[in-house]
């Protein structure tokens, strides 16, 4: 699958941050995250249940792109909730058909996956899975899937002729109580608009906030070490800047592991971060079953174990 330089999970960073890319193509490369492999994963998973009807309960072992995983239940219950969820919106919004995992092209730099395309009589739906449990994405406003409808009209006018436009999210969070299914029905004009801006979101311009939070480049952002700057120096008892220095101490809560995990991850490559290494950890054992140690050495006589 190729790898676009410009995309549709980093559309709303484009559009705010234009500099970005050019700071991230600098950065050496950063390992997949367990986290990202899992969604791979599973959209894998939706991807096979929908085109050659996996059966859910059946599923172990999961191999694609080089990773495996082995399902458990948490996993296969965020997938029957997925697909239940997606059998809400077909028969909501009389989906007669659909494509799975379509690549849509605008140019040679930009381009990307869309999880499903789907279509009724007067609609045509950009439909992403979302498995991350962090943060709940929404719909309306989203950037990542107007960039999809873009590229898709480019590609596939026809499909679009005489439609409306949609965006579906459906992000199952079983250990919390919200919705798994989120749409939003574009406005006429919203299409056009972002497309306008987004092909305008280019230069040098750096900006931080809420769309640093997984930019590569941000250990290295002068944004973002300007930020950091000028929290070491202001009050943070002060009333007047209390909500802005608020709104920086969450920001930068996100920045400082990002910080963190990039150092532990080019000390492990070899490179020198002058004043820091890596050591090794103090190892600990535990036993895994506290009971059933206790009961065995009762049983041997061979030590008495104080209660406390």
């Amino acid at each position: 699958m190729k790898h676009y330089r410009n995309g549709g999970s980093t559309a709303a960073r484009q559009l705010a941050c234009p500099g970005w890319r050019k700071l991230a193509d600098a950065m050496p490369e950063s390992p997949t995250s367990s986290f990202a492999e899992e969604g791979t994963i599973l959209h894998f998973c939706m991807e096979n249940i929908l085109e050659d009807g996996w059966e859910i309960d059946e599923l172990d072992v999961i191999t694609t792109a080089g990773i495996s995983l082995k399902l458990d239940d948490d996993h296969r219950e965020k997938l029957t909730m997925a697909l239940e969820a997606w059998d809400e919106f077909c028969k909501e919004h009389k989906i007669v058909d659909y494509k799975c995992e379509i690549t849509y092209e605008l140019d040679e730099d930009t381009g990307g996956t869309c999880d499903i395309i789907a279509w009724s009589n007067d609609t045509v739906w950009v439909v992403d899975w979302k498995f991350g449990q962090g943060i709940k994405v929404s719909a309306p406003g989203s950037a990542q899937g107007m960039f999809y409808l873009m590229c898709a009209m480019f590609e596939e006018p026809e499909l679009f002729e005489g439609k409306y436009l949609g965006v579906a999210i459906i992000q199952p969070i079983p250990s919390r109580d919200v919705e798994t299914l989120d749409i939003w029905e574009l406005d006429d004009n919203e299409l056009d608009n972002f497309k306008r801006k987004y092909l305008q979101a280019n230069g040098d311009n750096l900006a931080a906030g809420k769309h640093c939070q997984f930019c590569p480049a941000a250990p290295t952002c002068p944004q973002k070490t300007g930020q950091a700057q000028a929290a070491l120096i202001a009050d943070p008892e002060a009333l007047a800047t209390l909500a802005g220095n608020l709104t920086a101490a969450l920001e930068l809560k996100d920045w400082i592991k990002q910080v963190e995990t990039f150092c532990h991850e080019q000390l492990e490559a070899g490179a020198q971060v002058q004043g820091y290494k890596l050591v090794q950890k103090r190892a600990t054992r535990k036993w895994s079953d506290a009971e059933a140690v206790e009961l065995a050495l009762r049983k041997s006589r061979k030590i008495k174990l104080a209660e406390f």
